[in-house]
């Protein structure tokens, strides 16, 4: 009988003092409860840790499951979300599993189970000139001028919690919880909202396996606040170091490189970016993000477009230049490769917001959304 191995890593919680980060003042203004219908109520445990840079939020349901099938006791419906600095870059890892059987104390669960695992990957921001007449940044094209890899920096930790209430479908009504967990650098800070129940934040409706992400980069281009690593410039190697400091091009902006992966052997993965596949399997990950950012440039507020460069790649296949960034990227991970330009020209601050999780798998064939990328990996299980 197969296992399903959860990484449920209970870390020293430590708090941070406050950040300067503009997300770290965001109070829950404009957060809603919604219906729960199908989905699950959670009671998240959140573990912070500025000594290892990890950040984990364990969400075991009280209430329903993903699946929502009323012919199956579900023992177990547990989502995890974790946050690493690994070396030269970060992590945003979830795992969920649902099932009939049992859960073992290490993780493991017995029984009938349906389960998915994916990893947000954020290697590095990158200034560049456009100079190829292509829009976004096209890496070995462009002029790249100088970069950042985002694991160098070392974050420091806080979080925010609030109380809501929701009605079940039997009519009782529950106090939940939503929270904001904030990872700041000073120069990039990343705020990470999660909830035991759906709720819907600045437009975005998120479910209680869903977790929002608000990146923000703020002062990349002041020397004062993005000040280089020691023997680093953009005359090495391209990001074969920790940080450039910014360029004097007056031309220049700022893309990220990521990747969105399943580390799981029985992954479908679709490369195709204007749609997603969906067959077989219980549940299906999701990976969405919307196409414009908010800047300020000289004080005034404003928008810009992001253009994204994508290329899929199946087990094995990985493109070199995202091998370079991650040397497991071959063993055994489907995903998404990205470069993605915020297109405007030396923006003070850049603030964006995709989103990652989990739903029932449709078995049907999406289309994605004009506004938003919706990358799919469909993993399922029946042991």
């Amino acid at each position: 009988m197969n296992r399903i191995i959860l990484a449920l890593l209970f870390v020293v919680s430590v708090l941070s003092v406050a950040s300067n980060a503009s997300l770290a003042s965001t109070n829950f203004d404009g957060l809603v409860s919604l219906e729960i219908g199908n989905d699950a109520v959670r009671a998240y445990v959140i573990s912070l840790s500025e000594v290892t840079q990890t950040m984990v939020f364990s969400g075991a349901s009280v209430f329903g499951s993903v699946l929502g099938d009323d012919n199956v006791s579900y023992s177990f419906d547990t989502s995890i979300f974790t946050f690493e600095s690994i070396g030269n870059f970060i992590t945003y890892t979830q795992a969920y599993a649902s099932g009939s059987g049992s859960a073992t104390t290490t993780g493991g669960a017995t029984g009938s189970v349906a389960a998915f695992a994916a990893i947000y990957k954020l290697f590095a921001l990158a200034e560049y000139e456009e100079t190829n007449g292509e829009d976004g940044f096209q890496i070995g094209e462009d002029k790249l001028e100088g970069w950042l890899l985002l694991g160098n920096p070392s974050y420091k930790f806080s979080k925010q919690e609030t109380d809501l209430k929701a009605t079940l479908s039997n009519g009782t009504e529950i106090n939940f919880k939503a929270y904001n967990v904030l990872a700041d650098s000073g120069l990039v800070a990343l705020r990470f909202t999660v909830s035991d129940a759906p709720v819907e934040i600045e437009g975005t409706t998120i479910s209680s396996e869903t977790s929002k992400i608000d990146i923000e980069i703020n002062g990349y281009f002041d020397s004062s606040v993005n000040k280089p690593t020691i023997l680093c410039s953009s005359a090495d190697p391209m990001f074969s170091c920790g940080s450039t400091g910014p360029s004097t091009n007056p031309n220049s902006r700022v893309a990220l490189i990521s990747a969105y992966v399943s580390a799981n052997v029985d992954a479908s993965f679709n490369s195709n970016v204007q749609g997603g596949i969906i067959s077989g399997g219980a549940v299906q990950g999701k990976f969405e993000f919307v196409t414009t950012v908010d800047t300020q440039i000289n004080g005034t507020a404003g928008t810009a477009n992001v253009i994204t460069n994508a290329q899929g790649f199946a087990q094995g296949d990985a493109p070199d230049f995202l091998v370079k960034f991650d040397a497991t990227a071959n063993i055994g991970l489907a995903g998404q490769f990205l470069v993605q330009t915020f297109d405007a020209v030396r923006p003070d601050t850049i603030t964006w917001d995709p989103s990652v999780g989990v739903e029932k798998s449709s078995f049907a064939i999406t289309l994605i959304p004009s506004l938003s990328l919706v990358v799919f990996i469909v993993f399922g299980l029946l042991i």
